[in-house]
């Protein structure tokens, strides 16, 4: 089985790491795995934390992004993205695979509440975002 991972957030914390490990974790179990970041470049995070992995590791822009889709022909997609629709509506227009999973997630600077201000720097502490 191949998944390509998409990430399309701005930063390195715990998202993005979470991806990474869960992308290396699938590979041991003979998944082949491609991590596509398309906001920033976060290859050198992601080899630093994978150390020897055989994840592979794209960057690029959404065309970027379409030319590895068509290159690999992944059997899913999964697209982390810290913003909701404003790129969604490229699945329409493009013939995404049956298994194209979309996971929001607005990050820590995006909620500012007293709970979520001491819950976010405890997780700070353990995911240091960069």
């Amino acid at each position: 089985m191949k998944i390509l991972h998409w990430l399309h957030t701005r930063n390195w914390g715990g998202l993005e790491k979470f991806v990474a490990l869960f992308a290396c974790e699938l590979q041991k179990q003979s998944c082949k795995n491609t991590i596509f970041f398309s906001r920033r470049n976060g290859i050198a995070d992601c080899r630093e934390l994978l150390q020897n992995s055989t994840v592979e590791l794209k960057t690029g822009n959404q065309l970027d992004l379409w030319q590895t889709f068509r290159e690999q022909s992944p059997d899913a997609i999964i697209h982390y993205t810290g913003d909701t629709m404003h790129t969604a509506w490229l699945a329409g227009l493009l013939k995404w695979p049956k298994n194209h999973i979309r996971i929001f997630m607005h990050g820590f600077g995006r909620k500012h509440d007293i709970y979520h201000h001491y819950l976010y720097q405890k997780f700070n502490c353990i995911f240091p975002t960069r």
